[in-house]
């Protein structure tokens, strides 16, 4: 059978990069590698490899791979092991993990209670690898700053620099990178820079290079320097760990199915439109004051610039297959489409590769963010319902008075905002910094705003956005687009 149009086929090529969080690397189909500073890792289907945060890592598969990569909390310290530690999934937990990179997409409203079942599964994969050589635990950060002192450090590890130096050269106080710092990855710049080194450093040292060779690579000035950080840090010396046999057995997972929760989305406005997936169960999807049912097998397009939301029920799981643009006729001045698509005849495998490809790292080459929308002939469209944006007041177009809930111009700029506001503040941004990107007075303008949105302040959300994996994930940071509406939220002033 071929290949549906608009599904792109082909070997899997994931960038080489450093994990900023512990990450499950789950292979639904065919087969794939996964390959650290200092081994390669083949995975068959239905297995799943765990991958320590800081280590360096690249995936690869074969052109029926799909791979799933899914992170874990920021505040599992998962150990690290030069061994990859590998594990089969059971067929039960399939739809779960689904749902946990599903979470890590950003498009789910946060829950910070809804890790017990991550936790038991990566506790799972590392039991088997118990004996295996030991890498520190490095958690990468996310803000502007403290990233660009990682990316200094990295680039060359035997160059010693001050933390006044890499503060300088970030542009940030010595004071702002240390807080990010101890915030972000629990640890001091000094330390953290420590840690990257020694795990460079043992990674050498297990593809043959000698202590020296390692020390001088890594910014030691000889292998008793190396030999004697290791120690402070592990408690042992990098001979003596290589020295250990890691366990080869591949671990059994024995979890019971926890099923998927009820879930919903945040209120959202896009400046693109958006083609979800329901995989499984039901979905009730609103778009402009335009409900509709969306069911198993079916994909819906939400409009750009219109509030949309996405409410599932229990074992739902729905997951976003694309995005593109309209061009600013189209977005500012026309009525946009609800539009309801059957995907019936594609394979779960197919549709799944196109969602890893668009949001995440491990994609096919050559793969596009809307390559999706090619399926949307004619013979495949349900239904097309019209839905008013509330933004085009004024502006040419059909009139939103037979519709429900349309939103005034004000109402939709608040809402647009506060869906520019999460995304800011989950790339690390601070809550005064979101503020004034987003053009507030001040700052307890924009926490009024956002605390009657959410029920919880920008602080709070930060906190849960940066524990959690979220929509950060492709690592490219999302700017406030310069045609954004300058209108006064409810809330914004005095």
């Amino acid at each position: 059978m071929g290949v549906p149009h608009g599904i792109r086929r082909g070997p899997i090529e994931g960038v080489s990069r450093c994990a900023r969080r512990a990450l499950i690397v789950w292979v639904y189909a065919g087969t794939a590698s996964v390959e650290t500073a200092a081994t390669m890792t083949t995975l068959s289907a239905g297995q799943v490899a765990l991958v320590a945060a800081g280590l360096r890592y690249r995936i690869r598969g074969d052109e029926d791979a799909v791979v799933i990569p899914v992170e874990l909390p920021v505040d599992m310290a998962c150990p690290a092991v030069v061994r990859t530690a590998v594990a089969v999934l059971p067929d039960s937990l399939r739809l779960r993990l689904l749902f946990e990179f599903a979470q890590n997409l950003g498009y789910l409203k946060h829950d910070a209670t809804r890790t017990d079942f991550v936790r038991a599964l990566a506790a799972e994969i590392i039991a088997a690898q118990e004996d295996a050589v030991p890498v520190l635990v490095v958690p990468q950060p996310h803000s502007e700053e403290a990233t660009a002192v990682a990316a200094t450090v990295m680039a060359d590890l035997s160059v010693n620099r001050s933390v006044a130096e890499l503060a300088g050269i970030a542009g940030a106080s010595v004071r702002t990178v240390q807080r990010r710092f101890r915030a972000e990855t629990t640890l001091s710049v000094s330390r953290w820079i420590t840690r990257v080194r020694l795990n460079e450093a043992i990674a050498l040292i297990a593809r043959g290079r000698s202590l020296q060779f390692a020390a001088h690579s890594t910014g030691y000035p000889g292998a008793s320097e190396l030999i004697r950080a290791f120690r402070a840090e592990t408690g042992t010396t990098p001979a003596a760990a290589l020295a250990r046999e890691s366990c080869s057995e591949v671990a059994k997972i024995s979890l019971a199915d926890p099923g998927v929760p009820e879930n919903e989305t945040w209120r959202n406005i896009n400046r693109g439109d958006i083609f979800l997936w329901v995989v499984t169960g039901r979905a009730t999807v609103t778009a402009g004051g335009v409900t509709t049912a969306v069911g198993a097998g079916q994909g819906v397009v939400l409009p750009a610039n219109v509030a949309v939301h996405v409410a599932m029920a229990p074992q739902t799981l729905v997951l976003p297959l694309g995005f593109r643009y309209p061009d600013d006729a189209e977005l500012f001045d026309s009525v946009r489409a609800l539009t309801v698509v059957d995907l019936s005849d594609f394979g779960a495998a197919d549709l799944l590769r196109t969602a890893v490809s668009t949001y995440t790292q491990v994609a096919v080459p050559g793969s596009r963010h809307d390559d999706i929308f090619r399926v949307l002939t004619e013979e495949r469209i349900i239904a097309r319902v019209p839905v008013w944006s509330g933004a085009g007041e004024g502006r040419s177009g059909s009139s939103p008075e037979s519709l429900p809930e349309v939103l005034s111009r004000q109402r939709h700029n608040y809402v647009r905002r506060m869906t520019l506001a999460r995304i800011l503040l989950a790339q690390g941004k601070s809550p005064t910094e979101t503020a004034r990107t987003l053009r507030y007075a001040h700052a307890a303008a924009f926490t009024r705003a956002f605390a009657t949105a959410h029920s919880m302040t920008p602080k709070q959300y930060s906190e849960i956005a940066h524990s959690q994996p979220g929509p950060v994930m492709v690592g490219k940071r999302i700017n406030v687009p310069p045609r954004y509406s300058l209108l006064v939220d409810p809330g914004a002033t005095g």
